[in-house]
């Protein structure tokens, strides 16, 4: 089974939650600001907001084969 490196899903989100960096297209900033609202940065580790259950850690490449 491959998995891919290339950038992920999360690269923008992470980046504009860290830095506060958005992408130059039209539409792009803003839909990064929407899914953003959704998480937040603890260390360095991406958590995704829920309202009813426990808030989700986001992985990424090297931890997904841990994870296998």
């Amino acid at each position: 089974m491959q998995i891919d490196e290339d950038p992920s899903w999360q690269d923008p989100i992470i980046d504009y939650l860290m830095n506060g960096n958005l992408l130059m297209d039209k539409l792009e900033p803003r839909k990064i600001q929407q899914k953003a609202a959704r998480y937040y940065m603890h260390g360095n580790k991406l958590i995704c907001r829920s309202y009813s259950g426990p808030h989700l850690t986001r992985i990424k490449y090297p931890q997904t084969l841990e994870v296998l």
